[in-house]
């Protein structure tokens, strides 16, 4: 089994160990900014997906622009550009949501719309929920399984009330009371 080994300065290790690294920050960033507050369930449109695609690739031309730097060659070059494509695709698909989620949350002090919300769906361990009147009523949120629970048995298992901000564009949040 052969060893990537790089060929290169201590410098451009480090840049590419940062490269490696910095996407786990997204792990940490939206618990910072949220302070112990569960951050607005952002699901709506396809602007994540946008950001997604943006992210990775870019991630992508970043890693892609260090290889020739790190001096990899042979086998070693095509496991390094399968593992720049594979972690850029994973720091898109982690960051693009987190980077939707903090630009375009509404402020601490808005006030949204008063909504009642009904179970539509499941996708995993996700509850798909809908406003049922509303401006917000063809949107569709996505909710951990616990925080449905807890929400719905605090309603006594009726509708649960809660509210909904409008984002940017076609974009929705709804926080559950």
């Amino acid at each position: 089994m052969a060893r990537m080994t790089f060929d290169c300065s201590p410098a451009i290790k480090g840049l590419a160990l940062a490269w490696l690294l910095l996407p786990l920050a997204g792990a940490v960033v939206p618990l910072l900014l949220n302070r112990g507050v569960p951050a607005p369930i952002v699901e709506e449109g396809r602007l994540s997906f946008v950001f997604m695609a943006g992210i990775g690739a870019s991630w992508m031309l970043i890693g892609l622009a260090l290889l020739p730097l790190l001096g990899v060659h042979g086998s070693s070059l095509a496991k390094a550009l399968l593992m720049a494509v594979c972690w850029s695709a994973i720091a898109g698909a982690w960051w693009g949501p987190t980077v939707v989620e903090l630009a375009y949350r509404p402020a601490r002090s808005a006030v949204g719309e008063r909504a009642e919300f009904v179970p539509s769906g499941r996708a995993g361990h996700m509850v798909k929920v809908s406003p049922t009147s509303g401006d917000a009523a063809a949107a569709r949120f996505l909710v951990p399984q616990a925080w449905w629970n807890d929400a719905y048995a605090r309603a006594g298992n009726r509708p649960v009330k809660g509210r909904v901000y409008k984002g940017g564009r076609n974009l929705w949040f709804a926080r559950l009371d």
